[in-house]
């Protein structure tokens, strides 16, 4: 089975992603994270085969890491199995996407 890791941290987006790839593919099983520690653990209990990544994540409170997609797609792309492994980021922020682009080698 394909697996997916959404790391989207508003509600009406990861609906929104999930109904769209559940649309076209239903046989794909998601995942979704909503923070950094969520999609790490999640990272380290299942294989994925797609990585879709929102830039900048909120923090629930001011102990939370201070981590955003970027850093997770450098923490993913540091595990040697996901080293050719998809990452798609989803953001409306252009002026990060060459860091990922450059950085993380990801779409």
């Amino acid at each position: 089975m394909f697996t997916v890791l959404i790391l989207e941290d508003d509600y009406e987006q990861q609906k929104a992603v999930s109904k769209i790839i559940n649309e076209h593919y239903k046989d794909w099983q998601i995942f979704i994270a909503g923070t950094y520690k969520e999609a790490c653990n999640l990272t380290s209990t299942k294989c994925f085969d797609l990585f879709l990544l929102d830039i900048e994540l909120k923090h629930e409170n001011e102990n939370d890491l201070d981590c955003d997609g970027l850093d997770f797609g450098k923490y993913i792309r540091s595990i040697e199995h996901y080293l050719y492994t998809p990452i798609v980021y989803m953001t409306a922020l252009p002026d990060r996407i060459f860091f990922a682009l450059q950085e993380i080698h990801c779409s």
